[in-house]
């Protein structure tokens, strides 16, 4: 538990996480991280874009829809952060749910529409080959396009 935590740290990591949280008890989460973090200190974290059309194409919000309590963006995090002491160091979004294709293959299966399915089997196909894949998730990373957004903060002095 952070409350355990008795000195100051330089580090705080919390990787796909968040949205199980109420905002209620992000807000309690962000400020504690802020008061145990070092001047200067860094706090990561990941959570799901459902802004991102990667996110949504697969309508990734609905496969686990009890276990996300909160639906997340980049926009809406950007102005909750504000709230907080912390700079943004760096945001960008990834793609861990298409390091194989085991999401287009569920989406294949569960799209409601004949275009849904289409996209899903396109991408398995780029998905399936590791050159192929490496290439397709090269390209979204350029166009910052992803499934997921990490944000890089640190902490203001003061």
């Amino acid at each position: 538990s952070i409350d355990m935590i008795k000195d100051e740290i330089g580090i705080f990591t919390c990787w796909e996480t968040i949205e199980h949280l109420h905002v209620e008890d992000m807000i309690r989460l962000f400020k504690k991280v802020h008061s145990k973090l070092s001047n200067g200190g860094y706090f990561c974290f990941s959570t799901p874009d459902y802004q991102n059309q990667i996110c949504r194409l697969f309508d990734f919000g609905f496969a686990a829809p009890i276990q996300h309590l909160t639906i997340l963006s980049e926009n809406w995090l950007d102005r909750f952060l504000n709230k907080f002491r912390f700079l943004t160091v760096k945001k960008f979004h990834g793609n861990m749910m298409l390091r194989n294709n085991s999401w287009s293959l569920y989406a294949e299966e569960t799209s409601p529409t004949i275009e849904g399915k289409n996209i899903a089997n396109i991408f398995s196909k780029f998905l399936n080959k590791s050159e192929t894949r490496n290439r397709f998730l090269s390209l979204l990373y350029d166009c910052d396009l992803g499934s997921e957004i990490i944000y890089i903060l640190q902490k203001k002095d003061g």
